[in-house]
């Protein structure tokens, strides 16, 4: 029962790009629709430099990127962005707050979502985006989810 599962491998790329998207793309619109000026106002008080042009960016990245992400656009290329937008979350933000906690499961509740993000979005970029992605349509970029010992066999 479990190996008919492998049939359906193609739609990984797909699943992962429309959660990632959907989170990035709706924290993206609050930030948006909040006003950027507070996202930059919480990157000042972070010492983020420029922060007047950061907050911005990472709202729009977060928004644009997140959408173009649910349809397969530049899927390796915001699928990075991502990963640095949280390594810059997990080092400033929830880091912190994860070792200030009071007990380690605590702490990762500070944290998890920045780290399945993290994760998420690296596990995306070495995958690829996918069939059913515009990315494929435009540029034949597909996935190769075969592992790699099958792989290294049709190669050599």
């Amino acid at each position: 029962m479990l190996r008919r599962l492998s049939g359906y491998e193609s739609f990984a790329p797909l699943l992962l790009r429309v959660g990632i998207g959907l989170t990035f793309f709706l924290a993206g619109l609050g930030k948006v629709l909040g006003g950027t000026d507070g996202v930059a106002g919480f990157f000042g008080s972070l010492g983020i430099p420029l922060p007047g042009l950061m907050g911005p960016l990472i709202a729009y990245l977060e928004l644009i990127g997140g959408l173009a992400l649910i349809i397969g656009l530049l899927t390796r290329v915001f699928s990075l962005l991502f990963v640095a937008n949280m390594l810059v979350a997990i080092a400033l933000v929830s880091g912190p707050a994860m070792f200030g906690a009071e007990s380690p499961v605590s702490g990762f509740t500070e944290t998890r979502t920045e780290v399945l993000l993290l994760l998420s979005s690296l596990a995306l970029a070495l995958l690829g985006p996918g069939a059913l992605a515009v990315d494929s349509a435009l540029l034949g970029e597909r996935s190769d989810v075969r592992s790699l010992p099958e792989r290294s066999r049709t190669l050599g």
